[in-house]
């Protein structure tokens, strides 16, 4: 066990920053008062271990806690100072203490990173507007490029690749290219801070990219998640999250790309995707488009809230209690309101349960007026097992089926999630969630769940739910709407399916 060893010996608080690549030398900062004693001032000092000596490295200071990253090849320092009343990224030489300033701009700027082959820089800049976004750089000061454009925080930047930069944004960790073409969420737990860095990083050659062939027959308006898979010469899978992968479409008037991995179908007809990672095997696959049957069904449950909340239909929980005006929604039904606030969420769950073996189809019409404040969601869920009144307000149990969808609040985007059997997957939002909307929930007899938006499909999962010949399932409605109102219009339930796709071979290539 090692013994501790002091290195310095000056007065005032010190922290350490980065060591060099040898391990040799220890960058520091140290923190002093101002001539004012109320401000402070973070200063720059260097510590070589081999000679138990210490030094001034630079002059400049900054006013807030400095971050600095040592260049692979051990010649420069990256670090943050104050100049222009802002932090900016400076490279130092380490021998002979030359200054670069790298952002020259007044905005703030921080939290430098160097590529691995120390050609280039990342960090995070305001100088665009209030959000942090990530940019690159080249050594010397040229070649500015902006890799982020989405308006909320991007954060400590880290390079994966020469190529991929890991960040964290919106409670998640993401990576990008080093242009910002590609971006993708890695997680989806909402309580990432930071990238901190990255251990034990393989590369391996990759031999073949393959794409998912399951890809269910789809239609106009619907969003498909588009998944590939890379295997290197042994057969072993690469993980291809953190790779530039490019899809591309043969018909652009059939379907385009939202977001990296998600298409949206904009026509009817044939066309062909391509999975393609520059310079390596790509594959095809065909995808066909149909229209979307409607059936006549007659629905087993209707209810438009015209005689408020019926206790002989609905279990109120939360507080306050949800509420209901007698007109407002189309058609000239009436409306209801969650009108959960910060402390619990708030709604309604049938007390009838509906049969699912059949399949089951809650239909409703919903405007969505977020307003960017906390406690704003709207959810619709079905569950397998009657819910006690002891859980309704907080810790009830999962649902097999849920639509949840959360207003943005502060730099978190709004998101949409239909959760099944306890797996969330998260999907691209709705067009105009202010406006009046028919939305549908479909379970089939095989387990495929389905969203629809005004009786387009907008989603469509595999087969996966297992359910019981004799399984009914209740109904729960509600959410949060602190400071505005998440309005739930006429709402109606069919058993059978409603919504259907022909489902059509896929042509050989």
């Amino acid at each position: 066990r090692g013994e501790p060893h002091v290195l310095t010996t000056e007065p005032g608080d010190e922290y350490p920053l980065t060591w060099s690549p040898d391990g040799q030398y220890l960058l520091f900062t140290r923190r002093r008062l101002h001539g004012d004693g109320r401000s402070e001032a973070y200063g720059y000092g260097m510590a070589d271990l081999a000679t138990d000596s210490s030094w001034t490295f630079t002059r400049l200071e900054s006013r807030e806690r400095p971050v600095a990253r040592w260049a692979p090849d051990g010649t420069q320092i990256a670090l943050t100072a104050d100049v222009r009343g802002e932090p900016e990224v400076f490279v130092v030489d380490f021998d002979r203490g030359d200054v670069r300033d790298l952002s020259l701009h007044a905005a703030w700027d921080g939290e430098p990173a160097w590529s691995p082959d120390g050609a280039r820089l990342a960090f995070v800049s305001r100088r665009d507007g209030a959000a942090a976004q990530l940019y690159s750089v080249r050594r010397d000061g040229l070649d500015l490029h902006r890799i982020s454009q989405s308006g909320t925080d991007e954060r400590t930047p880290v390079w994966l690749t020469a190529d991929v930069i890991a960040f964290a944004a919106s409670g998640d960790l993401w990576a990008s290219d080093g242009l910002g073409r590609t971006r993708i969420r890695i997680t989806e737990r909402g309580d990432v801070s930071a990238v901190v860095a990255v251990l034990g990083t393989e590369h391996r050659w990759i031999d073949s990219i393959g794409i998912g062939r399951e890809l269910p027959t789809v239609s106009p308006g619907q969003v498909v998640r588009l998944m590939a898979d890379a295997v290197d010469p042994e057969g072993r899978p690469v993980d291809l999250r953190l790779l530039p992968l490019h899809w591309v479409i043969g018909d652009p008037a059939l379907g385009r790309i939202e977001q990296p991995t998600w298409l949206r179908i904009l026509g009817i007809g044939s066309t062909s995707v391509i999975a393609n990672l520059a310079g390596w095997r790509s594959d095809t696959m065909d995808l066909i488009s149909v229209p979307l049957f409607v059936e006549r069904l007659e629905p087993t449950f209707v209810e438009d809230w015209s005689a408020g909340v019926r206790a002989d239909r609905w279990r109120t929980f939360g507080t306050p209690q949800p509420r209901t005006r007698t007109s407002g929604a189309p058609d000239g039904g009436g409306v209801f309101v969650n009108d959960g606030d910060e402390f619990f969420a708030s709604g309604a769950v049938s007390v009838v349960p509906f049969p699912v073996v059949d399949g089951i189809v809650v239909e409703f019409d919903a405007r969505l007026r977020f307003t960017r404040k906390l406690h704003q969601s709207f959810v619709v869920a079905l569950h397998l097992d009657a819910l006690p009144d002891s859980v309704l307000e907080a810790n009830r149990p999962p649902p097999f089926v849920e639509l949840r969808i959360v207003g943005p609040a502060g730099d978190r985007p709004d998101t949409l999630a239909v959760i099944i059997d306890g797996q969330r997957e998260h999907l691209p939002m709705p067009d105009g969630l202010g406006l009046w909307h028919r939305y549908a929930v479909q379970v089939g007899p095989d387990g495929t769940v389905e969203l629809l938006v005004d009786d387009r499909m907008f989603w469509r999962s595999r087969p996966r739910i297992q359910v019981s010949r004799d399984a009914a399932a209740f109904l729960l409605i509600g959410g949060q709407s602190f400071e505005t109102e998440l309005e739930l219009g006429p709402l109606r339930a069919y058993r059978g399916v409603k919504f259907r796709l022909p489902e059509l071979a896929t042509p050989e290539r």
